[in-house]
């Protein structure tokens, strides 16, 4: 299921200075690329999120922002679902660049809604009660990351 956003959503980008430039974003399609939907008893862990962002070595421009998400709903079924946002940029994000906080914090908020909506339109879709998903504070989150990856990288070292 790959979602074609109409002209007007095209235009939502993010303008982001990097490195003394101004960088612009733009989200150009969404995509379920899998999807699980099954009868689960209840477990004690009813969401899981993560993401992270992909390159394509050919195109420097484009990159994608990988959502993963599992989460039991109330009538006890279990969601699977990875979910694929791509974006473009107006110029090159260099090896060096994919670390920057656009594509740890800016672009996944940016996309986080048309997941929201996705996951809702497909449960209810199926005759289930719509799901809200939680906000995600992508800032807060990003910091967690760092500070789980440094804490590894520390453990690793010693």
């Amino acid at each position: 299921m790959t979602a074609r956003l109409p002209p007007q959503q095209t235009m939502l980008f993010m303008a982001i200075a990097w490195r003394h430039n101004v960088m612009n974003i733009t989200l150009l399609n969404t995509k379920v690329n899998t999807l699980v939907l099954s009868p689960e008893p209840p477990n004690e862990d009813k969401f899981h999120f993560s993401f992270s962002s992909a390159f394509a070595e050919e195109n420097k421009r484009t990159f994608l922002i990988v959502f993963n998400l599992m989460v039991t709903t109330e009538d006890h079924y279990s969601l699977s679902l990875n979910y694929l946002a791509q974006f473009e940029s107006d110029c090159d994000i260099e090896t060096q660049d994919r670390d920057a906080p656009f594509l740890k914090i800016n672009a996944p908020a940016i996309a986080y809604p048309f997941l929201r909506a996705s996951v809702a339109n497909i449960l209810l879709n199926s005759g289930h009660e719509p799901l809200l998903l939680p906000t995600i504070n992508f800032i807060e989150l990003s910091k967690q990351q760092d500070q789980a990856l440094q804490a590894a990288s520390k453990h690793t070292n010693e």
